[in-house]
């Protein structure tokens, strides 16, 4: 299994299998920043604020470049009702 299958089982909504497969991922290379931005992603989706802010605030200083992480923090922290967090992104 690779990322590209991670990004299905998440719009699929099996946070489960998505969470699988990142880790697996992050076996092999603990700064994959898009496994741990999915990480984080089902993290948060999962009502697991800290962590998932954590996972992927780790993605945005592995790749600074990638605005759509920093992105994707603040819509998923405003979807959480974490609207102090999500304003300050």
């Amino acid at each position: 299994m690779n990322l590209e299958d991670a990004k299905k089982f998440y719009d699929m909504g099996d946070l489960a299998k998505t969470e699988e497969i990142c880790r697996a991922l992050l076996e092999k290379d603990s700064e994959n920043a898009p496994a741990l931005h999915l990480l984080g992603c089902v993290a948060l989706t999962a009502g697991q604020i800290a962590p998932g802010t954590d996972l992927i605030k780790k993605a945005i200083t592995l790749a600074p470049e990638t605005s759509s992480y920093l992105v994707d923090l603040g819509e998923l922290l405003l979807k959480s009702g974490n609207f102090s967090d999500a304003e300050n992104i």
